[in-house]
């Protein structure tokens, strides 16, 4: 058994890590982990008992992508990301500061088309930015995945958290965590 990962003799033997529902409760070098530290089971966008956080809760998990070190970026390779397509990031950044929900997409897309039927369909005001399609405007489009750090379009945000795409929309209405 090891001590320091396992969740059921966390740090010693039968140190058992607090459950939850639809979570996980990691061991982390043999300590139990706090609750902010709960990742959500696969499905499951409430697991910390409060809906409006809960979707940044469930991405805190997902954020934790390989990335480069900062200190092995040049200062003028970071000018040159910071300022890539600035006025298309700072258009978006202001909508998800501003507007509850923000769709960003792309035309011709048909996950950003489903994405957009669904919060109609339920209701749930919106705004909705677009930016080219399959044959134009993809350096804008490129900006906007490298401040998001997400790959697809669409891009769903809800109050200032990115959600993440049309699958995991439909995943945050069909729980509830997102009503007209």
């Amino acid at each position: 058994m090891r001590l320091a990962t396992s969740a059921r003799h966390c740090g010693r033997c039968d140190n058992v890590c607090e459950r939850r529902p639809n979570a996980e409760a990691p061991c982390v070098d043999g300590v139990c982990a706090f609750a902010c530290a709960f990742a959500c089971a696969f499905g499951f966008l409430d697991c910390n008992g409060v809906r409006r956080r809960a979707i940044a809760h469930r991405l805190r998990g997902l954020m934790d992508i390989p990335k480069l070190s900062s200190d092995k970026v040049s200062p003028a390779a970071r000018d040159v990301v910071a300022g890539f397509h600035r006025a298309v990031v700072d258009e978006v950044a202001a909508a998800v500061a501003r507007d509850r929900v923000v769709v960003v997409g792309m035309a011709q897309n048909p996950f950003v088309k489903k994405a957009r039927k669904a919060l109609d369909d339920a209701g749930v005001k919106f705004t909705y930015l677009e930016y080219g399609s399959y044959v134009s405007q993809w350096k804008p489009r490129l900006a906007l995945k490298l401040w998001a750090g997400f790959p697809t379009f669409p891009m769903v945000f809800v109050d200032g958290s990115l959600v993440g795409g049309h699958a995991q929309l439909v995943a945050l209405l069909a729980s509830g965590g997102l009503k007209a």
